[in-house]
């Protein structure tokens, strides 16, 4: 198996390559950048079919949501793992591209 990393930075577009799987962590703190980082996700997922983005969410406010751009963007996130229960309100998401057939 071979792993590769490399850093992207939300809207860097020319960067991205086809991955099997995205890790994306620490991105969510201003709702502002919420649509650029969803639609950076949204653009590396379409290099390769039948990839993923695991991403790493911190919960910082129950009024500030995702939903809405995933809908936006047509794509999909299923809960992985949680610490909600622990009480550090950090949810790990796997986000694909919503399948439209």
């Amino acid at each position: 198996m071979k792993v590769r990393f490399k850093e992207v930075r939300y809207c860097e577009y020319e960067k991205l390559e086809p991955a099997d799987i995205i890790l994306a962590s620490d991105l969510l703190y201003d709702t502002k950048d919420f649509e650029a980082v969803l639609a950076t996700i949204r653009y590396a997922l379409e290099l390769k079919k039948g990839s993923k983005c695991w991403m790493s969410y911190q919960i910082r406010s129950s009024t500030r949501t995702i939903a809405d751009l995933l809908d936006f963007w047509k794509l999909t996130a299923r809960r992985l793992e949680s610490s909600v229960e622990t009480g550090h309100d950090v949810i790990i998401y796997e986000i694909s591209l919503t399948n439209t057939t």
